[in-house]
């Protein structure tokens, strides 16, 4: 019969325990650490309206919980070719053609806009959505303002 000597003993024991923590070292890499983003819940406002023949509108969203003042930045998307700004509040003005606003008859447009609050890291924290009604006639045809928060 066959015995290891005594100092392999030490080495098998150190290989062992060096794996496990290699091991736990890795598996500890793979997680993401920190605290989770807070439970945030954001408002886009809205629904919004403005006449075809002047299609500027302000956008302005409401925090409705930010526990610890989480936001740091808002994403708006105008429901437009991806066309979107940074800020709170924020002004876009939609591209109406000509024969649009000549047609005072005509039919109006509804885009849906979304806005995403981040935090500092550019973490996903809350989105909302709203919608926009650009309506035939002026400011003055006594339907809407011609920009509502």
């Amino acid at each position: 019969m066959h015995r290891s000597p005594v100092y392999d003993q030490p080495l098998i024991q150190f290989v062992s325990n060096a794996s496990i923590a290699l091991l736990a070292l890795l598996l500890f890499a793979c997680v993401e650490t920190g605290t989770p983003p807070p439970r945030v819940a954001v408002d886009a406002g809205g629904p919004y309206r403005a006449p075809l023949i002047e299609p500027e509108v302000r956008f302005n969203a409401r925090v409705l919980r930010d526990p610890g003042n989480a936001i740091a930045s808002f994403h708006w998307d105008f429901g437009v070719n991806g066309e979107g700004a940074e800020g709170n509040p924020v002004t876009y003005r939609y591209q109406v053609d000509d024969d649009e606003t000549d047609d005072q008859a005509g039919e109006g447009r509804t885009y849906v806009v979304m806005v995403v609050a981040r935090d500092g890291g550019g973490r996903f924290l809350a989105r909302a959505h709203t919608t926009v009604e650009l309506f035939p006639g002026s400011a003055g045809s006594g339907t809407a303002d011609v920009i509502l928060e």
